[in-house]
């Protein structure tokens, strides 16, 4: 917040990043805000991975010094989203009666892929009903809970969540639809009650979970009754 001394913000020593890339090889004042340093670094960053920036040693021009911090950063490359590349995971569309989980519905995403996806201005379309999902980076073998906006609290606990403008799932089923920010499909599911495959859960408290996010059927064969004895799973691993 402050203008930084020059002669701390542009020694590169006082950067580096883990992960084997090291320090800077050059550390450049903004020209027109010296309160921004920009950083170039010799050794490319590894597509996908969370890196940590460490700074220390820095002053402002009153000789006050920063704390030691560490900031973490994902480098990604924006590539666009196969079918089935991040898939509908769970539903959650009949919450009553509670059994453990949080008295709300929920979608869950999984990104089945090896690629980080930005799902900035991606869509889930529930029947006829389209709403527009925040900006989130979605990294391989990561969750995402999608329930209302009001609901977001409930969920948060479990995992990475974001907040839709409505959410209401039929409890006897629905048409899902998951597309990216081009309007691209990226995974579609047609569930029904039947598919829980017993009597009991199909009543009420208990989600459907995907046996198998590797495999590109997404129908009956696939999904069943969550075994989980809150009823659930929200982002984790599908306890079928």
């Amino acid at each position: 917040s402050e203008n930084i001394k020059k002669s701390t913000g542009g020694n590169t020593a006082n950067y580096s990043v883990n992960n084997s890339v090291g320090t800077p090889s050059s550390a450049s004042f903004d020209a027109s805000d010296s309160s921004i340093i920009r950083l170039a670094f010799g050794t490319p960053f590894q597509n996908g991975i969370t890196n940590t920036l460490t700074v220390s040693g820095i002053t402002d021009n009153e000789n006050n010094l920063i704390s030691n911090t560490q900031k973490p950063f994902i480098y990604f490359i924006v590539v666009p989203a196969s079918f089935h590349d991040i898939v509908i995971n769970e539903i959650f569309a009949d919450p009553s009666p509670q059994i453990g989980l949080p008295a709300f519905e929920f979608v869950e995403l999984y990104n089945a892929s090896s690629n980080v996806f930005e799902l900035n201005d991606w869509s889930l379309t529930v029947g006829t009903t389209s709403k527009s999902i925040d900006d989130f980076i979605l990294v391989p073998g990561a969750h995402l809970i999608l329930c209302h906006e009001d609901d977001t609290f409930s969920y948060k606990f479990y995992g990475d969540v974001i907040g839709l403008t409505s959410l209401s799932l039929t409890n006897s089923g629905e048409d899902l639809y998951l597309t990216d920010n081009n309007g691209t499909l990226v995974d579609e599911v047609h569930y029904e009650d039947s598919w829980y495959n017993d009597n009991d859960k199909s009543d009420g408290g208990y989600s459907l979970e995907l046996i198998n996010p590797g495999h590109p059927c997404q129908s009956a064969s696939n999904w069943t009754a969550s075994e989980n004895t809150n009823g659930g799973t929200p982002g984790s691993q599908n306890s079928v």
